[in-house]
């Protein structure tokens, strides 16, 4: 088998430190904006603490902008990254309609 200085240079690019580092980076900042999001209902929805006053609440801008800057919601993102993703957006807009409404068992169905 012969291998070609291009296609060397592709392998080393594909298991590169930096895009290893870059895929821990992205997962790591889904995984906190996921947390956050949970941490966000419990504090209005179990805590009646107001959406506007949870510190947890207030990181999702932050750290969604994190995820955005990482490369999330892009074509190479991994899909498992954008439907947790996609599942803790819904669990912020839950908190915040129970939030404005004051009634904790407020749902959609």
């Amino acid at each position: 088998m012969k291998i070609t200085l291009s296609g060397l240079i592709l392998a080393i690019q594909l298991v590169s430190p930096t895009s290893l580092i870059a895929e821990e980076e992205i997962t790591r900042t889904a995984n906190d904006f996921v947390k956050a999001a949970d941490n966000c209902l419990l504090d209005v929805r179990d805590n009646q603490i107001k959406y506007k006053e949870s510190r947890h609440c207030n990181e999702l801008g932050r750290l969604h902008l994190k995820y955005l800057n990482n490369g999330g919601h892009e074509k190479n993102t991994p899909l498992e990254l954008e439907l947790k993703v996609s599942n803790a957006i819904g669990v912020a807009w839950s908190a915040r309609a129970v939030s404005i409404s004051g009634d904790p068992s407020i749902s959609l169905w």
